[in-house]
């Protein structure tokens, strides 16, 4: 379906091909148009940039899918009008909403948590960084050691008020292959822990929203 929505929103862009897989993602964009993208009739062009972009042609179909502030997710199959190894451009028209389930919604954050396990880690408590999170898991930042996919451990959050049992599923890279983080899974999480993950979420979305505001008041 078409929707009419704010270029503004947009704070991350996936490739695709059409076959579903994944060549990484990038903050680094622009839009011809600000304040509407999307709408009924019309195209807009978009400007993907990175230095690590997939082998791409004049021509060539790849699937964008545009992440904005608030989780919401929406893709389109796109024709490259442009290319060379540090960007493409693209035309914008019909675009369809991704129906992802609440579980998946996800925030972005800067949270602060300790990992811990008796095998992984010896008992000790690992400093972490969680970069977003939603109430399935979390994409996790730790740079005091290399996790590996299968890893399990327990996330400390809130100075120790919460302990998650977490599993790595993957390691997450930028377009130029340089490590984001560790794409994490909760396990067994109870009905209480969730609730209070629920609330940190919603949380990050008022400041969010907060920041946003500030934002737009001082463009004038």
């Amino acid at each position: 379906m078409n929707v009419m929505i704010s270029a503004d929103d947009v704070v991350k862009v996936e490739i695709y091909d059409l076959k579903n897989q994944y060549f990484g993602a990038t903050k680094a964009f622009s839009f011809t148009a600000k304040k509407v993208l999307f709408k009924a009739t019309g195209t807009y062009t978009v400007k993907v940039m990175s230095n690590n972009l997939p082998e791409m042609k004049k021509g060539d179909v790849m699937m964008l899918v545009f992440e904005y502030c608030n989780g919401n997710r929406y893709r389109t199959p796109v024709i490259a009008d442009e290319c060379c190894k540090s960007y493409f451009v693209a035309q914008v028209d019909e675009v369809e909403e991704l129906e992802e389930r609440r579980r998946f919604f996800k925030m972005t954050c800067n949270e602060k948590v300790f990992i811990y396990g008796e095998r992984l880690t010896g008992g000790q408590s690992i400093p972490a960084t969680i970069l977003n999170i939603n109430l399935g898991g979390v994409l996790l930042k730790c740079e005091a050691m290399e996790l590996h996919p299968g890893d399990r451990f327990y996330t400390v959050f809130f100075k120790g008020k919460l302990k998650i049992i977490t599993k790595v599923l993957r390691i997450q890279k930028n377009l130029e292959g340089e490590l984001v983080g560790y794409g994490c899974q909760f396990e067994n999480i109870s009905k209480e822990a969730e609730d209070e993950i629920a609330r940190f979420i919603m949380q990050l979305q008022l400041e969010e929203r907060e920041r946003r505001k500030a934002l737009e008041e001082d463009d004038f």
